[in-house]
Formats: C-alpha cells, structure tokens, sequence
C-alpha cells in the first residue's frame, strides 16, 4: 500500500468519525515520516470493523410505534391506519439497511388495536 493510499485511508477514517482533527495529524506525519510498514499497521489499529457494518434505527418503525401509541388516545382510525402503512413499510426496509423489527412488529399491533379501538369507538359514539 502505497503513502497515497494510506493517506486517503486515513482521511475516509477522518470523515466517517474514526479519528479526531488531532489523531489524523499525528497519524499522517507517522505516514509521511516513516516507511510503509509502520503507517500500515497505524492505520488498521485505528480503523473499527464495526463502523461500516453497524445498522441503524428505522425511523419509519418509530414513528409507526409513536403513531400507534398516540391513536389510542386520539384518532384511532387514522392514526392507527397510517401508523400501520409505516410499521409496513419498516418491516420491508429492516432486512436491507435498518436493524431489528422491534418497534415495526409494536407498531402494527398498536395499529391494529388503534383499528378496532376506533371501530368499536365509531359504533358508541358515530
């Protein structure tokens, strides 16, 4: 790997977080200072294999939850249909880019109960 290379490393390290405005400076002065072998081995201490590969909240399964939540309360019909088209939604997104489907599966079941709840809510009162 050539100075370059690991230069660019270091600077892609940079701008995901990995590394503070203060270590990028130390490790590209080890870089340019010394040989290829020492700044390799700089270079892959500090990089984290979880970085890259770490999967993030859906957000369309929290507001899912959320709006299934506050239909119990308020708009159950409406509330708990949209609350049931972004719990779907996040359920079809959480295999590809977003982790778990904790808050989706939570949120259909709200948006289920929201469903009924307004029904039976509907006959008492429509």
């Amino acid at each position: 790997m050539s100075k370059y290379d690991q230069l660019e490393k270091l600077q892609t390290l940079k701008e995901k977080g990995a590394l503070s405005d203060s270590e990028f400076e130390v490790e590209k002065s080890k870089i340019l200072s010394s040989s290829n072998e020492q700044s390799t081995t700089v270079i892959h201490q500090t990089s984290s294999p979880n970085n890259s590969n770490q999967k993030l909240p859906n957000p369309a399964a929290t507001t899912g939850l959320i709006l299934g939540l506050v239909g119990i309360i308020i708009l159950p019909l409406l509330l708990g249909i949209i609350g049931l088209v972004f719990s779907g939604i996040a359920i079809s997104k959480s295999s590809e880019e977003y982790e778990g489907n904790g808050n989706a599966i939570a949120g259909l079941i709200l948006g289920i109960i929201n469903l009924i709840w307004g029904v039976f809510w509907f006959q008492l009162f429509g």
